[in-house]
């Protein structure tokens, strides 16, 4: 309730979160019931504040804070506690399915996060600025639009390679190169 009152506050558009973790002994199922049940008491304050509650899919390696890891599974988990989302490529680019799963998540997706990757790096946080690494973003924005997507572009821009260059440099070498893309597209 007070990170609802203080989005709508600031003119925030949308509040994202992770879900919590679920103990080991749990099936993914009954943890997205409890999730679902425990958001639903704070969907009327958040719609009546303009401001739509989102998950985004998070790598596995955070399972002990949050239960979804792919785009497939943040959609579902979105589905179940009547919430949006919020497609994360780095999370989920390299997943099965992903242009069906990108079009069945457009009637609630709310923002699309733009991180990348270089192959081979394997620590995390393992961001790379956008344009510099593997992913296909240019692909994943091509389907994100094409499936009607009209919403705003973040960056997540953390690790080693970021902190190296600098978080200013790296935010306008990212946003230009998103600029081009989006422009292009």
């Amino acid at each position: 309730s007070h990170t609802i009152a203080y989005a709508q506050s600031i003119g925030a558009r949308s509040i994202y979160m992770v879900t919590g973790g679920r103990p080991r002994h749990m099936r993914w199922e009954e943890a997205a019931e409890i999730f679902s049940a425990i958001v639903a008491p704070c969907l009327p304050e958040a719609k009546a504040a303009g401001v739509p509650l989102l998950i985004e899919p998070a790598p596995f390696v955070y399972a002990t804070v949050h239960l979804s890891h792919s785009l497939r599974e943040t959609v579902r988990l979105a589905e179940m506690a009547n919430i949006g989302v919020c497609i994360d490529l780095f999370s989920s680019w390299a997943e099965a399915g992903l242009k069906e799963t990108i079009e069945r998540a457009m009637p609630i997706c709310q923002l699309v996060q733009v991180g990348d990757y270089k192959c081979g790096d394997t620590s995390v946080p393992c961001r790379a600025v956008p344009g510099d690494g593997d992913i296909p973003i240019r692909q994943l924005c091509e389907w994100i639009l094409g499936a009607g997507y009209r919403g705003g572009f973040d960056f997540e821009l953390i690790g080693p390679r970021i902190d190296q260059e600098g978080h200013f440099d790296a935010v306008k070498r990212a946003g230009v190169y998103m600029t081009g893309v989006l422009e292009d597209l």
